[in-house]
This record gives C-alpha cells, structure tokens and sequence, in this order.
C-alpha cells in the first residue's frame, strides 16, 4: 500500500492505522509483522528513506522461515558498499568484518528484493579494500540463532 502525503517542517499527521487485534490469539501474532517505509526529502532537498518494523509477538517466538541471505560488495566514488538480498524477510541482519571500520547500518530488518524492489545497501566506513572485505566479512540473522 502506498499512502502520499506531505507535511510542513516541524509537523506531524497521522497517515494510516492499523485496527487493534486484541483477541488475536498468541499464535495469530507469530504469524505477521509490520514494515513501514518512509520516503522523504529533507530540508536540504535531499532524498532520505526512514524504515522500522513492528512485531506483536517476542522476536524468537516468530514463524519466520530460514532466509538465505545473498550479497556483493560495489564500489563508487563515495566507497565500498555491501548489497544485500534475501528469499525471505530475514529479522535483525548484522554485518561483522574481522578487520578495522565499521557499516552504516546493523540489526535492520531485511525484506526481499522482489517485495520492496531494491536490495538493501549498507556502506562500510573503513580502510579495507574491497577483496579484504568480501573475504573476512560476516552477515548473519537471527533466525539463524535458534
């Protein structure tokens, strides 16, 4: 569902609700979870996407299936990226490298490409080149835990 709507600076609307499900059986709230999307321009004019999830049920308890988690590493001007996609929505996604930097973004929820339309794209912040990176670099989830 695509919901359009614009604000002005330093306001807030609420643009969808979703109905309470109080009866919902506990096994009901295993079965789905909410992901929002936010597509925004800031001040500056720059575009920004915002993105959170919501789950009614205890993150391990879930009925997610195991997803296989596909990636590469690109690099451009800004840097070295790692691209990600998965056959399934993969829960709290975390990259490690055995090496010195850091990724732009961790325990993301991860939804696949031909649902969103996009692989998700995390930039590492280092001094590893790309071959050091896509030889000590780790991604894991947490349906892989139990």
């Amino acid at each position: 569902m695509d919901i359009e709507t614009t604000l002005t600076a330093d306001s807030s609307a609420i643009v969808w609700t979703a109905p309470a499900t109080q009866d919902a059986s506990a096994v009901d709230a295993r079965e789905y979870f909410y992901h929002v999307r936010l597509q925004c321009t800031d001040q500056s004019g720059e575009e920004c996407v915002i993105e959170n999830s919501h789950y009614p049920a205890l993150f391990k308890q879930a009925k997610l299936e195991q997803a296989n988690l596909t990636w590469q590493i690109t690099e451009d001007n800004k840097g070295l990226w790692v691209d990600i996609d998965t056959d399934k929505p993969a829960l709290f996604v975390h990259l490690e490298f055995d090496g010195e930097g850091r990724f732009d973004a961790s325990s993301f929820t991860l939804l696949p490409s031909a649902i969103t339309e996009q692989t998700k794209r995390v930039r590492y912040e280092g001094d590893a080149t790309a071959e050091e990176l896509a030889q000590n670099l780790r991604i894991y989830h947490l349906r892989e835990t139990y």
